[in-house]
């Protein structure tokens, strides 16, 4: 065959098993199992329903979307290696070029192997399927969402109990340290557990991301004929009037939810949240009128733009309560000794209620 001679002699299988070992370390990463993420149950965790309930969503957000990455960083540690190979450079280079290539390819894998993926079967069904994808994405953020509320509630019930026994002197301090060092620990774990997740979902909103940005970009108004980018210009004013409709509507909405809030609770923790969601409602309104300019209005991009930005709203608002666990958890050393004058606020109205019904009496 012709090719042949282009192999030097001194390739050995010594510099193929370097080339194929680097290979299989760049592709064969063993995921951590449940019992290496949150611990093994040794009955002792009152919040192990939680944290199973929190790493069952995380399954979901550290699945691949697709192979992209890992063929990337493979196909680079191949190429790199053998390049340097074939060149005649030492074991070391070899190594140090297969490593390199491992890295950039896992780049190019990294981000665009989802939309490319999806381009396969054609734009028109790559819309349908991307927001299928979203819809599902959205339906898996809520459940995370759910379960690392719970986590943080069932933290902060273990956390004050703990507090009201030894405070009441139902348990000894050193009973007292040795369950707030143990849910310490927990606590700890917890707390990876939740990084782990919100860096998994922000992984994944990098892609659903890039996808968005492509798919406006396939409907680009600049590629259609000066008579259609007319028409098209009469659906953008159409579509902006819809989404000024649609954006006030939910600002009223959220109005009205922080004017009960603020009424029936003192608690300004909700109203934060809703003022959160009406900074998200806002961004969502003019990421749609972007996309309403740049492709003309198109209902599909329009459509997956919005679909996109609805649940990227939810992935923002997990990720800001999973990094933030352990602020709301609040566990600092000696904390067990700490009360707060909120914490005991419906004693002290049912102490202040019956000293008003005694002196009435």
């Amino acid at each position: 065959m012709l090719y042949c001679n282009i192999v030097p002699r001194h390739i050995n299988l010594k510099t193929i098993a370097l080339v194929a070992s680097t290979l299989m370390l760049t592709s064969c990463a063993t995921p951590l199992t449940r019992e290496e993420r949150i611990g093994p149950d040794d009955g002792s965790d009152l919040c192990r329903s939680n944290v199973v309930a929190l790493d069952s969503t995380g399954n979901f957000f550290a699945e691949d979307m697709i192979k992209g990455a890992a063929t990337g960083a493979a196909t680079g540690a191949l190429t790199g290696g053998l390049i340097a190979a074939l060149s005649g450079r030492s074991g070391h280079d070899i190594a140090k070029s297969a490593l390199i290539g491992a890295a950039v390819g896992g780049v190019a894998g990294a981000i665009g192997g989802y939309y490319k993926s999806r381009m396969e079967q054609g734009r028109d069904q790559a819309v349908l399927v991307i927001r299928n994808d979203l819809t599902r994405e959205a339906n898996e953020l809520d459940k995370a969402d759910i379960a690392v509320r719970a986590l943080i509630a069932c933290r902060v019930g273990e956390r004050d109990r703990i507090r009201a026994a030894y405070a009441a002197k139902r348990i000894s301090r050193g009973e007292a340290q040795r369950r707030w060092s143990q849910l310490q620990e927990q606590v700890r774990r917890d707390n990876n557990l939740m990084q782990m997740v919100a860096e998994n979902i922000g992984k994944r909103q990098e892609e659903y991301q890039y996808a968005n940005d492509q798919m406006v970009a396939e409907f680009d108004i600049s590629r259609l004929t000066p008579a259609e980018q007319r028409e098209a210009k009469k659906r953008i004013d159409v579509n902006n009037k819809q989404i000024d409709r649609e954006y006030m509507q939910e600002v009223a909405k959220i109005d009205r939810d922080i004017a009960k809030n603020r009424k029936g609770s003192a608690n300004k923790k909700p109203t934060a949240e809703l003022e959160n969601r009406k900074i998200a409602a806002k961004k969502a309104a003019d990421t749609k009128k972007e996309v309403n300019r740049k492709t003309g209005g198109k209902p599909e991009a329009v459509q997956l733009a919005s679909k996109f930005s609805s649940t990227q709203n939810k992935a923002e608002t997990t990720v800001r309560t999973a990094k933030n666990y352990q602020n709301e958890v609040a566990v600092a050393d000696d904390g067990y000794e700490k009360t707060s004058l909120l914490e005991h606020r419906p004693s002290l109205a049912y102490i202040i209620k019956a000293r008003g019904e005694k002196a009435a009496s």
